[in-house]
């Protein structure tokens, strides 16, 4: 699965959601727990969103590039015999 990933059927999301009010704690250099502001639960969906949309890019972009990685392995492949008078392996 891309983007978010998802824990016994809640997204990571969902997750946030239930537990924050909010805020959230984070550590900073003395172990002090300080609070740092999270966004509306709206804008942290448009996030969400973002992210799974470029994720689906990614995953996108790199099937196209194992499938040019194949086809320039075919082409060297089919040069080499081609030069070297062998019969084309593939």
């Amino acid at each position: 699965m891309c983007g978010i990933e998802r824990w016994n059927g809640l997204s990571a999301l969902g997750i946030v959601a239930e537990h924050s009010w909010g805020v959230a704690p984070g550590w900073d250099e003395a172990g002090a727990l300080p609070l740092i502001s999270l966004p509306p639960l709206a804008e942290q969906r448009r996030i969400v969103a973002k992210v799974d949309q470029l994720m689906a890019l990614v995953d996108a972009l790199e099937t196209q590039l194992a499938a040019s990685r194949a086809t320039a392995a075919n082409l060297l492949s089919a040069l080499v015999a081609e030069l070297t008078n062998q019969p084309n392996p593939n």
